[in-house]
């Protein structure tokens, strides 16, 4: 016997109520063979379609949601792919102009690529916030790695969080520093993209310039 109509004569030697419940809890989980079979035993015995009709919406909308989860993951790597390819690129010394001709050698439309450059501030001054936090972040760190250390030359705190403080205070230092180091280099790129602006003369019209 296939395993086909294995699955057809377990459904037919199931009750009414048990492939009620299969339909309305398991439904999702079936292979679209298996489903079909389903709906012809409902069909044979007289049962509610609209059940399994449901539960087949069900089943495609679930397969739309994972479907626009990962197409979202995708345009969300894709687009950091593309950035930090800007960014590479704007430290070997590329102009403005230049990065917008390689964006649409990468593919993208001449609307896009200037929509893209566009935003690039915007997007490097978020960027730029972001070590700024982490930057606060490391200084309370610090902070109370050393207020640990000096209650416990205090005689308040046991030894055993002395390690505690040296570690906020080392990670403290070395993020403080890390995040610096970063903020100061888009915050050069950042000035040196205010300093040269994409302009063309027609909306979104390509401006080839010479690629090295």
């Amino acid at each position: 016997m296939t395993p086909i109509n294995v699955i057809k004569d377990q459904y037919a030697r199931m009750s009414d109520d048990e492939l009620l419940h299969l339909s309305k809890n398991e439904a999702d989980r079936l292979t679209v063979e298996s489903f079909r079979l389903l709906m012809d035993e409902f069909r044979l015995r007289n049962l509610d379609l609209g059940i399994l009709e449901a539960a087949k919406t069900e089943k495609e909308l679930s397969g739309l949601f994972v479907k626009s989860e990962m197409e979202k993951n995708a345009a969300i790597e894709f687009n950091q792919s593309l950035f930090d390819y800007v960014i590479e690129e704007r430290q070997k010394g590329k102009t403005t102009i230049e990065l917008y001709n390689r964006l649409i050698k990468k593919g993208l439309t001449d609307q896009c690529a200037f929509v893209y450059i566009q935003g690039l501030n915007s997007r490097l001054k978020r960027v730029i916030e972001h070590f700024e936090a982490n930057m606060i972040l490391g200084c309370v760190l610090t902070v109370v790695g050393l207020a640990i250390l000096t209650l416990y030359l205090m005689d308040y705190f046991k030894s055993v969080y002395v390690i505690f403080g040296i570690f906020l205070i080392i990670g403290g230092i070395v993020g403080t520093v890390i995040n610096s180091i970063n903020k100061s280099k888009y915050q050069k790129i950042l000035k040196s993209l205010e300093s040269d602006p994409l302009k063309l003369s027609y909306p979104y019209g390509r401006i080839d310039a010479t690629l090295n």
